[in-house]
């Protein structure tokens, strides 16, 4: 069913400034958010490098450093923030459950979230 499972291939662009940039996941499954939010402070840049699919990022030498645990652990704050908090607006997306049929949409005072038109009771 569409819209059910999280699409592994979706991706966000975090823009890291002087035009560098970072390829984050933009769809998490329940697992994934739940290993994100469970890491323990020494695992945690080795799991956030799992939500990281791409970065121009170079090393001294000018290659683009691979992305794995070592290489997130070692960026500094400025370039880890956006990236963090990309992957925390995916994880709160991708966390937020739907409205049930005929429930009021959020930010609204009566409407409904559904299409079907609904009759009162004459009283």
């Amino acid at each position: 069913m569409p819209g059910r499972f999280a699409d592994p291939s979706a991706t966000r662009r975090v823009d890291l400034g002087e035009g560098d940039y970072a390829l984050v996941r933009d769809e998490l499954s329940g697992p994934e958010i739940d290993r994100f939010v469970g890491s323990r402070d020494d695992e945690a840049a080795g799991v956030l490098a799992n939500y990281i699919v791409e970065w121009n990022l170079t090393g001294k030498d000018g290659e683009v450093v691979p992305i794995d645990g070592e290489s997130v652990f070692l960026l500094k704050a400025p370039t880890l923030a956006p990236i963090v908090d990309a992957i925390s607006a995916v994880i709160g997306e991708s966390a937020a459950v739907p409205n049930a049929p005929g429930a009021r949409s959020p930010g609204t005072s009566r409407a409904s979230a559904s299409r079907t038109r609904t009759t009162r009771a004459r009283r």
